[in-house]
């Protein structure tokens, strides 16, 4: 494919300051401003991503992310000399609105302009289709941040889906770990997103973390529904909860059991993009030990596994700090006591 060519024949078939609309019916006309797009960039995408899936090597993939930049950067071009045009005047749109019934033009308008009243039609579209045009461009903004930071979002392919349920705010939300991403697919569940060289030890980092973040196990499924199924209800049934209920004074002796919550952290996007980035992890291991912990049923074996959490922390980052001169487990615990409370455990 030569993608200059295929762009050169794009930005000249565009036409930056005229638009006609074929649609007579008022809503129909206004539902054509308010997802207007050039469709060329959207046909040129898929096309690519044809072709990009057709290849079987990190390098050949990893070759069409300045093609994905040159597409972006080319639309980024044409929809800010479209929008210049309208907010100078100097656009036109032509229509064949046949229904002149006031209402309905109104209603029509007032869906996509809460202020709309007592505005000429023409103009009521030209602001509806700023507000389609300010959409797309942070739309490539979005893409073309992807591209440049986290360029493994279009090399790398799903692996088997993962469980189990989920802690981030949008359905739409991804997340990206170091070479990997955490992908919402079309099932209840999400995938892990990987390529030829993502390392084992990142594949499971970032189960790792999620279990951590989610307070329950996470897997990859395997080829038999059947064993996913029945290890998803079995840790569906988990709670952890019943941890913390250890902790409290008396529990076993109360008439009455208080109620007790537990809230986890939400993970926050981007600059109010579906994009979440977890910083790479300097202790990956602790995380291993913490989602060993959540796997036990049981409560000795859940004690040791989050005492050898304790165990890590202190060899591997307590004592490389603080250099006691004589160490001693109970500082450690009371070091790490005093931050825990203090820190606040929020992805950014």
């Amino acid at each position: 494919m030569n993608i200059r060519s295929e762009i050169e024949t794009i930005e000249s078939s565009i036409t930056l300051n005229k638009v006609n609309v074929s649609e007579s019916e008022a809503f129909k006309i206004v539902m054509r401003f308010a997802y207007f797009e050039y469709p060329q960039y959207t046909k040129l995408i898929i096309k690519l991503n044809k072709l990009r899936k057709q290849c079987l090597t990190y390098d050949e993939k990893a070759s069409f992310v300045s093609t994905y930049k040159s597409i972006y950067h080319s639309a980024r071009k044409m929809y800010k000399k479209t929008l210049t045009n309208i907010n100078s005047g100097e656009f036109e749109i032509k229509h064949k609105l046949k229904d002149g019934n006031e209402d309905t033009v109104q209603k029509a308008v007032e869906h996509f302009l809460h202020d709309a009243e007592n505005i000429d039609f023409n103009q009521a579209c030209l602001r509806i289709m700023s507000n389609a045009i300010l959409k797309q461009l942070a739309n490539i903004k979005d893409e073309l941040y992807i591209l440049e930071n986290h360029p493994e979002g279009y090399i790398n392919t799903f692996s088997t889906y993962i469980g189990s349920g989920s802690i981030m705010r949008y359905r739409s939300d991804c997340v990206y770990y170091k070479d990997v991403s955490f992908i919402p697919t079309e099932s209840h569940s999400f995938s892990i997103s990987y390529n030829e060289n993502t390392t084992t030890e990142t594949k499971n980092a970032i189960l790792d973390i999620f279990a951590y973040l989610n307070g329950m196990p996470y897997f990859y499924f395997t080829d038999n529904p059947e064993f996913n199924r029945k290890i998803c209800e079995l840790y569906e049934k988990f709670d952890l909860l019943d941890m913390i209920k250890l902790r409290k004074k008396g529990y076993f002796t109360a008439l009455s059991d208080d109620p007790i919550s537990l809230q986890l952290p939400i993970l926050r996007t981007n600059n109010k993009r579906y994009l979440i980035e977890i910083p790479a992890s300097q202790h990956e291991k602790i995380f291993e030990l913490y989602h060993a912990s959540l796997k036990q049923f049981e409560p000795m074996p859940r004690c040791i596994f989050l005492y050898r959490v304790f165990e890590y922390g202190a060899k591997h980052h307590y004592q490389n700090i603080i250099h006691p001169a004589n160490y001693d487990p109970k500082d450690a615990i009371e070091y790490y006591l005093s931050n825990i409370f203090a820190h606040m455990f929020m992805v950014i």
